[in-house]
């Protein structure tokens, strides 16, 4: 029988992709969800019948769910708050106390294989300039809980995420058997997985960060605040590879962090090869220029510009408009290249097709269009 596989956040806009690249690897799908999520997930996946199954849990912060983790071959956690949804205390809770009660719980079940979904935030020092690359040993500076409760929602993400991610390390190290990944993506753009529950119309920041492409289709829309992005089934597919990833050495890397190793921008210089920690960032390869990128989907959706729908916002020069990260250390751990990466122009039409079929949905339930600004 294939091997089982537990997935958090399934009815998410990654988690969604996750669970159908895991049925395409041959998979089983546990996949948790909470309240009404449960069975709309169960009518969505249900062509799929025994492959997979959906268990609801009442708060994955605090409950226990050990029957989740019966029979289990590897957990990927996935489900995590987005900071234009929930407020400071949401998202620290939901960061740390989700991802440590999984972690816990997969380690008592006696699961030897957790993939964590993290952020790319968790690797950027805001005060800092962008260095060319960014490295597995570099971290977003939080000193602890009440500074990410006190910081603006944005923040208070980077902080949570940095928070969960170190606490998650710490506890890899305590428990050396469990085999920990962490992935960490930027802005996460791509259609819609035909899983992915439809949200209610009008529901703008349920559309998860397919968001940031979504206002460029109104007049006063503003653009991503940063180029940096990876298309969402890439970076399912890493979430796949992961579980078959070598396991990494121990102990882990805390004696890998000496202050001569730092960069001038005071970030990490590049680690040596196979480090202990499966510490994995994403971001796509390929350039996001705003102004190409506005030009694209005017000229491959002319019915949005004949309608002025566009954005006419001056599109931003980004500092960079590739986020550099490690892709040597991508195909070393997850055996994913530069070249399995979807290019720009595919991810941005593919997304905008999709936004639009949203809408069409929305409008079949009376939803009469978006705003000026979203």
């Amino acid at each position: 029988m294939s091997e089982l596989i537990l997935l958090t956040g399934a009815s998410g806009f990654l988690g969604s992709h996750i669970a159908l690249e895991l049925l395409r690897n041959g998979y089983r799908v546990r996949a948790l969800a909470r309240g009404p999520k449960v069975d709309e997930l169960k009518a969505l996946y249900a062509k799929y019948g025994d492959s997979v199954e959906v268990k609801g849990v009442t708060d994955i912060t605090t409950a226990e769910f050990p029957e989740a983790f019966d029979g289990v071959d590897a957990v990927i956690h996935s489900a995590a708050a987005l900071p234009q949804k929930e407020d400071a205390d949401v998202m620290v809770r939901s960061a740390v106390d989700g991802t440590m009660n999984v972690a816990r719980q997969t380690e008592q079940a006696g699961i030897k294989r957790l993939v964590v979904t993290s952020s790319i935030a968790t690797v950027i020092n805001p005060s800092l300039p962008p260095p060319e690359m960014y490295t597995d040993q570099d971290w977003y500076p939080v000193a602890d809980r009440q500074q990410a409760l006190a910081s603006s929602k944005m923040d208070a993400y980077r902080a949570a995420k940095t928070i969960a991610e170190k606490e998650l390390w710490a506890f890899g190290e305590a428990h050396p058997h469990l085999d920990i990944t962490t992935l960490n993506p930027p802005y996460l753009y791509g259609p819609f997985s035909p899983t992915f529950p439809l949200p209610p119309p009008g529901s703008y920041h349920a559309l998860s960060t397919p968001l940031q492409l979504y206002r460029l289709l109104t007049p006063r829309g503003r653009f991503p605040p940063s180029a940096a992005y990876a298309d969402v089934r890439d970076v399912a597919l890493c979430h796949v590879r992961a579980l078959r990833a070598a396991p990494a050495p121990h102990p882990p890397s805390a004696a890998r962090h000496p202050p001569e190793r730092r960069g001038k921008l005071g970030y990490a210089a590049a680690p040596s090869r196979q480090p202990p920690r499966k510490r994995v960032l994403l971001a796509s390869p390929h350039p996001f220029d705003a102004a190409y990128v506005r030009a694209l989907i005017s000229v491959e959706f002319p019915d949005l510009e004949a309608q002025g729908r566009l954005t006419r916002e001056v599109p931003p020069r980004y500092e960079r408009d590739v986020m550099g990260v490690e892709w040597g250390r991508v195909e070393e751990v997850l055996g994913v290249g530069k070249e399995a990466c979807r290019r720009t122009e595919e991810t941005v039409v593919d997304t905008v097709r999709s936004l639009l079929e949203v809408e069409r949905r929305w409008r079949e339930e009376g939803w009469e269009g978006p705003g000026e600004v979203i």
